[in-house]
């Protein structure tokens, strides 16, 4: 009877530690939360994948908080804090690899969302000592969107260089609506500053990228100054919107949309806060920031991404959330911001007509530059919007802002 006893125990004790393992991710037997940190754009599509996950691992919480592009503004005081969250945005920058070489971020390699992800991104989050961190939204390009039926009213064609640029500009300008539409307090950098940059300096200069990372690019260059000379000449001539200088994202988008700008200036993620959403419609070309009788240089970078925290306690959860990122949940978010995607299973991904219009001659150029976040140190991602306004509102020359970049580059390498 003793014995008997004995083996019932037996049998109720394992099926007590097999009830405790069942539905887990890694054997949870408890609920857990995970602090997730994104910049969103589109914050509805966060949520919805955010509540997919949890169904689909249940006993998997997501605390979904907030943050700005500045992602640095966001990390340091957390990892001073001790507060650094589970997972959380990461960039293809120096900041982000800097965080995962020092045992910030998680390091995918070998993990099912690497299986997952196209391998021609890798490379870009891969920090100096090989870390594989993160897992980016899409590919993205810089477009410059316009008003279709304006264009056709008034008998435009699609700019191709600078020249014919400022030539519609003056054109729309004569018959009272604004040409251009630009933040310039936080996209100056990804939208101005990129779109020169590729056509001034790496259309002309095949050893930019080796001087950039081994520290002696030189910022005090004409190609440089005529970055800032553009600009300012867009500001004097009465081409941007109303308050450009101030002007965060959703003001330029809304001037746009709204039908105060004929052309607005922003990145592919943002097609579907515009195709669709404006009252007319609307069309894209690569910003003709190049000279006349030269071939236009387009933008192409990984986007912003995600990573997991190196200090998490559940691994194995953001291992999960990050595979469901890239695996079954990846059509959530790519649908909604309309991303290029990166996954290597594009079953479902729907692109916006604007995107997709244009998506051949970007893709297929053979031209192609990259965004300002890949190779300039992450500092610039606020001191380059304040240099743009003030080159505009007088306090310094385009030459002056060149010449002003070069000691704060130099800081970055010593």
């Amino acid at each position: 009877m003793k014995k008997v006893l004995v083996v019932i125990l037996s049998i109720a004790m394992l099926a007590s530690l097999l009830v405790g393992c069942q539905g887990g991710i890694g054997g949870r037997s408890k609920e857990v939360t995970l602090t997730v940190a994104l910049n969103m754009d589109v914050q509805e599509a966060f949520e919805e994948f955010m509540r997919d996950f949890e169904e689909n691992n249940p006993g998997v919480k997501i605390d979904l908080v907030a943050i700005t592009p500045a992602i640095a503004d966001f990390v340091q005081p957390a990892i001073a804090s001790d507060t650094m969250p589970d997972a959380l945005s990461v960039n293809s920058d120096s900041f982000s690899k800097s965080l995962a070489d020092e045992g910030w971020l998680m390091d995918l390699r070998g993990s099912k969302a690497e299986e997952l992800i196209s391998p021609t991104v890798i490379p870009f989050f891969t920090s100096g000592s090989g870390i594989f961190y993160g897992l980016p939204y899409g590919v993205a390009t810089i477009l410059v969107y316009y008003n279709v039926d304006l264009f056709s009213e008034l008998g435009l064609s699609v700019p191709t260089d600078w020249d014919s640029f400022i030539k519609v500009c003056e054109t729309v300008k004569g018959h009272g609506v604004d040409p251009f539409s630009v933040a310039i307090s936080d996209s100056a950098a990804n939208t101005l500053w990129s779109s020169a940059f590729n056509n001034n300096i790496i259309a002309g200069n095949p050893n930019w990228e080796t001087q950039m990372t081994d520290g002696s690019f030189v910022f005090d260059q004409p190609g440089i100054v005529d970055i800032f000379d553009k600009a300012l000449l867009l500001a004097d001539n009465g081409f941007l919107q109303e308050g450009a200088v101030g002007a965060q994202w959703m003001d330029a988008l809304d001037a746009f949309n709204q039908g105060r700008a004929a052309m607005h200036i922003a990145g592919s993620w943002f097609a579907t806060s515009i195709d669709g959403v404006a009252d007319f419609k609307v069309g894209a070309f690569v910003p003709p920031f190049n000279d006349p009788g030269s071939s236009v240089y387009v933008a192409i970078a990984p986007e912003t991404g995600w990573g997991g925290g190196g200090k998490t306690e559940h691994a194995d959860e953001v291992l999960a959330l990050l595979a469901h990122y890239v695996g079954d949940g990846r059509n959530i978010l790519q649908n909604a911001r309309g991303s290029i995607p990166v996954t290597k299973n594009t079953e479902g991904s729907e692109l916006p007509p604007v995107v997709d219009s244009v998506l051949g001659s970007v893709m297929g150029s053979p031209n192609a530059g990259t965004l300002y976040f890949v190779y300039l140190p992450t500092v610039f991602q606020v001191d380059l919007q304040k240099m743009f306004q003030d080159v505009i509102t007088g306090a310094v020359t385009p030459a002056q802002a060149a010449a002003d970049m070069q000691p704060i580059y130099d800081a970055e390498f010593r």
